[in-house]
């Protein structure tokens, strides 16, 4: 049986724990409206997909990525928005999208320590340079 979330309950532990260590909260984060967990199967293809997205900010072609994306199955992991990014094959992507797909790193990373993958998940800290080096 899935584990229900209320997302605006979430929404605030989350704003409490970051104040509480000294952080600032954005006015306008998005309340998701996810309210169940998502499956293992469902979290690592997630996972997987971001940290693809996130090679296209590091160059490699979007061709290359989308291709490699579909070979394996995993384009029910993308969102609508990335599934259409994935289709700028002849043009480079806005500024936007490369800004926002160069977050995707930090989303993989806690999903990363969520998986068990990550010992330490810290706020304050870099993300440590040794992702493609993890073995499961």
């Amino acid at each position: 049986m899935p584990i229900m979330l209320d997302p605006r309950d979430v929404k605030a532990r989350s704003e409490s724990m970051i104040r509480h260590a000294g952080g600032t909260v954005c006015a306008h984060p998005p309340i998701l409206d996810l309210t169940a967990m998502r499956s293992t199967d469902e979290a690592a293809g997630r996972t997987v997909v971001m940290h693809a997205l996130y090679m296209i900010c590091l160059r490699a072609p979007v061709v290359v990525i989308r291709d490699w994306i579909f070979n394996h199955e995993l384009d029910s992991h993308l969102t609508q928005h990335e599934g259409e990014l994935l289709t700028h094959t002849n043009s480079p992507i806005s500024r936007a999208d490369f800004l926002n797909l160069h977050w995707q790193i930090e989303s993989t990373w806690a999903l990363l320590w969520a998986g068990g993958m990550v010992a330490e998940l810290s706020f304050d800290r870099n993300i440590e340079n040794f992702m493609a080096s993890l073995q499961s």
